[in-house]
């Protein structure tokens, strides 16, 4: 991957996250205020999920694309990114359900609008460009 591509991926990988965070928290405020403090730091858990494997693939598409420059397969690397993406979502939510004893409801709602969010800006960009 060139280092122009590079660095328009990490820019948009922020600002996808950023967004993430963004209408996290704000989730995580309703739901403090609504319910429990509990119940907000459950939503904001469960949007640190969704965004740190948002940072994950980001990451899986920059080692995918430098390696295909380099004249082999990105697609294993991407397939095995997915898995572990896929695998890490899941630990973390045992942590924060069984281990932590955090809201479920609280946290699964957080990962769910935090997982909206990353779509909705994919989908957004797609139109602008």
């Amino acid at each position: 991957m060139n280092d122009v591509a590079a660095q328009e991926l990490r820019i948009k990988t922020r600002k996808v996250i950023g967004l993430q965070f963004l209408v996290g928290m704000l989730l995580a405020i309703g739901f403090w205020l609504a319910y429990t403090p509990w119940q907000g730091f459950s939503a904001l858990y469960g949007t640190m999920i969704s965004m740190l494997s948002s940072w994950w693939l980001s990451r899986g598409v920059s080692r995918a694309s430098a390696s295909a420059g380099q004249g082999r397969s990105g697609e294993i690397i991407l397939y095995v990114g997915a898995a572990l993406r896929f695998i890490m979502v899941l630990a973390m939510f045992a942590v924060g359900l069984a281990a932590i004893k955090l809201a479920a409801v609280a946290t699964v709602v957080g990962f769910v609008i935090a997982q909206l969010a990353f779509v909705v800006a994919g989908n957004w960009r797609e139109k602008r460009e």
